[in-house]
């Protein structure tokens, strides 16, 4: 990852749910980048995750969480982890009852602001709409 950070012209990093988990691996990353978060409602990633288990005969097949979902709250060690990096974020996309299209259209809006420099108290939440 240190490569990635330091290439010229920066550029959109997209990474996934484990790659920000260990503190150190944070704190390097929100050093040379914005991070932006999309927040899933816990009942709307439980629901994602099932049905990307059943075609996989049940078995999730994911290193952060059981096998097997019984309910939304299964998800909660895993969401726990998760729970820093969305504190530490520069922007959190809500993605709740949005679609891909308006998600990306967040996004899109939201790029011209990510190379302006960060002030720690300062976070901008990109809600529904």
């Amino acid at each position: 990852m240190p490569g990635v950070l330091s290439q010229s012209p920066p550029g959109l990093i997209v990474l996934g749910e484990g790659a920000l988990r260990h503190p150190e691996q944070l704190a390097r990353v929100r050093a040379r980048a914005a991070i932006v978060f999309f927040r899933l409602p816990v009942t709307a990633c439980y629901w994602a995750l099932r049905r990307n288990s059943q075609q996989r005969d049940g078995m999730l097949m994911h290193p952060w969480l059981p096998d097997r979902l019984d309910g939304p709250r299964d998800l909660q060690p895993f969401l726990e982890l998760l729970r820093p990096v969305a504190a530490m974020a520069d922007h959190v996309v809500d993605m709740e009852s949005q679609g891909v299209h308006e998600v990306v259209l967040s996004l899109q809006k939201l790029l011209p602001t990510l190379g302006a420099p960060r002030e720690s108290t300062d976070r901008q939440r990109m809600d529904k709409g």
